[in-house]
């Protein structure tokens, strides 16, 4: 009886999990079908004519959006060239960070901490403007610099405290011990430290890739020609009184590649993480 009741329970988790995914997947599934339709298909898919998947796939569109509009490869281009140092910037400075914050004595380390958390909670547009004129003044207006800057400080807060968790978790005796056989404090943090935080680096780089590749306010008060990011270059497709279904369409699943590409890349420590979260809970 009680192996009968495990069973239909993990019959049960299985088909949730399966129905969780399908919910997740479905827009996904929809974006990348109505990619393949050409426009007139789209608008007259109704009923008593609809139709989920198309009736002539093509390609098409992903040609055009590049071919036929201007500014395609140059804001893919400039989301690269801001996110990745972005992303790099953040993992450092939040692994400094997080680990003085975890292992220092540092005067006011909560006030520091809820600081941080606190102004993560500042709504963008409640300093965007003001923060527009400033850009303005020092000359820094539609450049990628300022985007990397402010996506830095902007994602910083949380990568600081996903950091600093998976530091809190690693015994300081290992450390200790590093440091008695002579290794310096920053050795031991090398050596020591990062490889057993190697699921925090990637989930912390997972988050300010993501954070700073899909970001479209920042991104549209702060550029006009020059260092226009591709979601804000994405957004061309919606005119006032039409909406370029298929190729917006097409432009959303190539943006979605880089952020797949970077999820396989990690996936094996992101996994590593959960098993081990999963043996500690």
């Amino acid at each position: 009886m009680k192996i009968r009741r495990k069973t239909v329970l993990q019959a049960l988790t299985y088909v949730a999990v399966v129905i969780s995914m399908g919910l997740l997947l479905i827009p996904f599934f929809w974006m990348f079908v109505t990619s393949l339709m050409r426009e007139r298909e789209i608008y007259s898919n109704n009923y008593p004519n609809f139709h989920v998947l198309p009736q002539h796939p093509t390609f098409h569109n992903y040609i055009s959006i590049f071919t036929e509009v201007q500014g395609g490869y140059q804001s893919f281009a400039n989301s690269l060239a801001i996110a990745l140092p972005t992303t790099a910037i953040v993992v450092v400075l939040a692994v400094l960070a997080a680990y003085a914050l975890s292992r220092l004595r540092v005067k006011g380390k909560n006030t520091i901490l809820f600081t941080m958390l606190f102004s993560s909670m500042v709504p963008t547009m409640g300093i965007l403007i003001p923060y527009y004129l400033f850009t303005i003044k020092a000359g820094l207006y539609d450049t990628k610099l300022i985007l990397i800057l402010t996506y830095v400080a902007y994602i910083m807060p949380y990568s600081v405290w996903v950091m600093k968790g998976f530091f809190d978790t690693i015994p300081a005796s290992l450390e200790e011990a590093a440091m008695v056989d002579g290794c310096t404090r920053l050795q031991a943090l090398y050596k020591i430290i990062l490889p057993l935080s190697l699921p925090g680096l990637a989930a912390t780089g997972i988050f300010a890739f993501i954070s700073s590749w899909n970001e479209f306010l920042i991104g549209l008060v702060l550029t006009e020609t020059k260092s226009v990011p591709y979601p804000v270059w994405i957004s061309l497709f919606v005119g006032v009184y039409k909406v370029a279904f298929a190729q917006l369409m097409a432009a959303a699943v190539v943006a979605t590649i880089p952020v797949i590409i970077v999820a396989l890349l990690f996936q094996k420590w992101i996994l590593q993480g959960l098993i081990e979260g999963a043996v500690k809970g």
